[in-house]
């Protein structure tokens, strides 16, 4: 696995530019500076706020996004977790009736090895 290096980039949100430490490249910082970008653009246009406000409102935004994307990944988690159950229980059931049986007859002839004397 490759070791991830800082590099430092320059993105523009909100007409201002930034210069940040990134991990994940420059691609990367720029696609989350378009996306703050453009919830400060729309917190400006809805409120009118100065650029502090606007970026109070947008990092609210987008907390409240991530809120819920971790709600529904938690759901989906507790989901398949009780799949992953309901199918193990299946497949315990499955094995049971596929498992070889005792002999009805109350007779364990066979199953033990011969002896060596007989």
């Amino acid at each position: 696995m490759t070791a991830l290096r800082d590099e430092v980039v320059t993105v523009t949100i909100a007409g201002r530019r930034h210069r940040i430490r990134t991990e994940h490249g420059e691609e990367h910082a720029e696609a989350c500076a378009r996306h703050v970008d453009e919830i400060m653009q729309g917190a400006r246009t809805v409120t009118d706020a100065e650029w502090a406000r606007a970026a109070v409102l947008a990092a609210l935004r987008i907390t409240d996004d991530l809120f819920g994307s971790w709600d529904r990944a938690e759901g989906m988690l507790k989901a398949a977790t009780e799949r992953v159950a309901e199918v193990s229980a299946r497949l315990d059931e499955l094995a049971a009736l596929h498992a070889p049986q005792p002999d009805s007859s109350g007779s364990d002839a066979g199953t033990d090895p011969p002896d060596k004397d007989g």
